[in-house]
């Protein structure tokens, strides 16, 4: 993550630790931006929107599409911000659980589809055995 003006800054071991995490689950599949929201929020709980896009170096729909992935998998918490005029109303955001929780539920998504490709592999195989004529 990169040092930003809103004091969001890590110093450089949390961010090579938090790089790697972003990097390894990027590798399985789970998305880049989910990743970063994911540790930009456990590093500075309570970020407005804003401030998770300087944070994650992320424009603003990429931060919207990993709110609303975080939310459905219940490890957002989203607190409305009193807004003194018109316009859309503001949030701030932090996780709901554990750093070791919220990334066991991504890695549980990414599980069931292994999990799933293994099922289709397997049939697969049979298939291509009884239409062989072979059976092991």
């Amino acid at each position: 993550m990169e040092a930003m003006s809103t004091g969001l800054a890590l110093d450089f071991d949390k961010m090579e630790s938090s790089g790697s995490i972003i990097n390894e689950l990027e590798v399985l599949g789970i998305n880049h931006s989910i990743s970063k929201v994911i540790l930009c929020l456990f590093h500075h709980p309570n970020s407005s929107s804003i401030e998770l896009q300087e944070g994650c170096d992320l424009r603003q729909p990429e931060i919207s599409q990993a709110v609303k992935n975080l939310e459905n998998l219940n490890i957002l918490k989203k607190t409305k911000v009193k807004n003194m005029g018109r316009g859309r109303p503001s949030y701030r955001y932090s996780l709901s659980k554990s750093l070791p929780e919220c990334v066991a539920a991504l890695l549980a998504i990414e599980q069931e589809k292994i999990d799933k490709q293994l099922q289709q592999i397997a049939k697969i195989n049979s298939l291509a055995k009884a239409i062989s004529g072979k059976s092991e």
